[in-house]
């Protein structure tokens, strides 16, 4: 398995949630449309900076949370060194070898989560190290906050717009079609379309 990508989430929610954000704006003029997303991305990400810089954590809380319970477990571990950059752990019936320096576990949950294990907290302090330390730069503070660094830049009224030479440009003319406006996307024929049924129906 590739061990570069440290998310063992794999969803979509950063689109769907987008897309609802911007549900009222997607039917109207681009200009309008634009406008309105900027402002919203605006209002977001600046929201966004000030939790940043008002929280305490140093950890995003989901993976100070995933430490905090491999410490928990890392008591019922008995730990061995073997040589100067290998360590033993073992856990019931398993042993595992710890390499700090290449931060990697035979169990490889620490490759693949950049989050210590279990049988990596407890070589790591029985080397009186912090685990704090051995977790990935991608989930702490200082990183999120390059995340959100750039700017959005504020955009003019049309009042302020510089004039130009060439004649206007005049929008499409559009003809509007009888009958009902298809607003809902249409499904990919690979797509799972989940079959609503009544409450209370049974199979």
């Amino acid at each position: 398995m590739d061990m570069n990508c440290k998310i063992d989430l794999v969803v979509n929610n950063i689109s769907e949630v987008f897309n609802r954000c911007i549900l009222e704006l997607r039917s109207k003029p681009i200009k309008t449309m634009t406008d309105g997303i900027r402002s919203k991305l605006t209002v977001k990400y600046q929201g966004t900076k000030n939790k940043i810089e008002e929280a305490r954590w140093e950890i995003t809380p989901t993976y100070e949370e995933r430490l905090e319970k491999s410490k928990k477990y890392s008591r019922f571990c008995k730990v061995a060194q073997s040589g100067s950059p290998l360590w033993q752990v073992s856990s019931g019936d398993k042993v595992y070898a710890v390499k700090l320096e290449a931060w990697t576990c035979g169990c490889r949950r620490w490759d693949m989560t950049g989050v210590p294990c279990a049988h990596a907290v407890t070589a790591i302090i029985k080397a009186k190290l912090h685990p704090e330390d051995f977790v990935l730069d991608f989930f702490k503070k200082p990183l999120y906050r390059e995340a959100y660094k750039h700017i959005i830049y504020l955009v003019p009224g049309p009042d302020l717009w510089p004039k130009t030479n060439p004649w206007d440009i005049n929008p499409c003319v559009f003809k509007s079609k009888k009958g009902v406006q298809q607003t809902v996307r249409r499904k990919g024929k690979d797509e799972f379309v989940v079959a609503k049924f009544p409450q209370g129906w049974q199979p």
